[in-house]
């Protein structure tokens, strides 16, 4: 008979790990904005997002749920102009290593953390990013609101 005890107690052991490692992905992604808010003057953010494939007019079949994947993405927060642009491929375990980064035609599996840091430094290298995030760099700010309660109050 099988030991269901066991792989309860596996299960919940297992769990604890996927979170510490799910904890220690954020985390990377967390030191990685940080250095970027510092260069760039918080001009860019990189997060991993969720997008969906357009539908395909040739089938014709509205009714199908659209297909998603996830990506790493960069953004302006401070421009009105800006969107969320695709830099990389994303997939993560459900435990969260091994993680994989798909870049144009090369796939980079990471490990560990060591591994995704040397990952997302490439991704960074990768001409075709920094073409995206020079573009992003260019943004214009966004207007600053004016208070108007300011003088009405005084």
């Amino acid at each position: 008979m099988i030991d269901f005890k066991e792989s309860f107690n596996t299960g919940i052991q297992s769990a604890k790990k996927g979170e510490e490692s799910r904890r220690e992905i954020q985390g990377v992604f967390d030191d990685l904005n940080d250095q970027l808010t510092e260069l760039t003057n918080g001009k860019v953010k990189i997060s991993r997002v969720q997008f969906y494939q357009p539908h395909n007019p040739l089938k014709m079949s509205f009714l199908e749920p659209r297909k998603s994947y996830w990506a790493i993405a960069a953004e302006n927060p401070k421009s009105e102009q800006g969107s969320t642009e695709e830099l990389a491929k994303w997939s993560m375990d459900r435990a969260g290593y091994p993680c994989e980064i798909t870049l144009g035609n090369d796939y980079l599996s990471c490990e560990d953390k060591e591994s995704l840091e040397n990952g997302l430094s490439e991704v960074l290298q990768d001409p075709l990013v920094g073409e995206i995030l020079s573009k992003l760099l260019r943004l214009p700010d966004k207007e600053p609101t004016v208070n108007d309660d300011t003088e009405e109050n005084n």
